[in-house]
């Protein structure tokens, strides 16, 4: 299973994102549909993201935290906790090891 979308790769250790520019995105901070957005929305404006950057984002937090099943599911927000996204990482990074 692939730990890379576009620029972006899955830093299992600390539960990040990370993009070759030294910025990072916390996943255990993307407990709502709120705070992913947020997140996207952050990303969009830097000026060195371009639209695989912005779209690799957009994969990765759907890849693993299934987005609409766990935090919008028909348009509701629902919340996670952080030991749940931590959970969701574990099981992304388990089946590679």
């Amino acid at each position: 299973m692939t730990r890379s979308w576009g620029p972006w790769t899955l830093n299992p250790d600390n539960y990040t994102l990370v993009h070759p520019s030294t910025y990072y995105v916390d996943l255990p901070s993307c407990v709502s549909s709120a705070e992913v957005l947020d997140w996207i929305g952050q990303i969009a404006q830097k000026t060195w993201a371009d639209e695989a950057t912005v779209a690799g984002l957009v994969w990765a937090l759907d890849d693993i935290l299934h987005l609409q099943g766990n935090l919008c599911p028909g348009g509701i927000d629902r919340r996670m906790t952080m030991a749940e996204i931590q959970h969701l990482v574990d099981d992304w990074v388990a089946p590679s090891l």
